[in-house]
């Protein structure tokens, strides 16, 4: 294992895909549940669960969704545009933004390229 700085933000949003691929697939549940951890340890566990309850999280999950969804279609031989994706992607950007300004008061230091 390698352990890297990441955004909070950036950390929920990983956290919102592995919620994503557990529900989805096969993926082993230890992996979401030791970043749950990592992330409480490192933030306290009252800060944890107000951005894990709130509604900047409930949509980056929901934009992650929409996200996984399209790459399952696409892998079924579906055709979608990839201006559909990178809109999603902006959208999901988006909501880790605002986790990132709301919840720690700093801005994210991943930046987009039409920014």
């Amino acid at each position: 294992m390698i352990s890297i700085l990441v955004d909070e933000a950036y950390a929920f949003d990983i956290l919102s895909i592995l919620s994503i691929k557990q529900n989805n697939s096969t993926i082993d549940f230890n992996n979401y549940c030791r970043l749950c951890d990592l992330i409480t340890l490192q933030i306290g566990s009252d800060k944890f669960n107000t951005i894990f309850d709130s509604e900047e999280y409930f949509y980056l999950i929901d934009a992650n969704q929409l996200i996984y969804d399209l790459i399952e279609e696409i892998r079924a031989g579906k055709q979608i545009s990839a201006e559909i994706i990178d809109d999603l992607n902006i959208l999901r950007y988006g909501y880790k933004r605002r986790i990132q300004e709301k919840y720690f008061n700093t801005e994210l230091m991943e930046k987009k390229t039409n920014e």
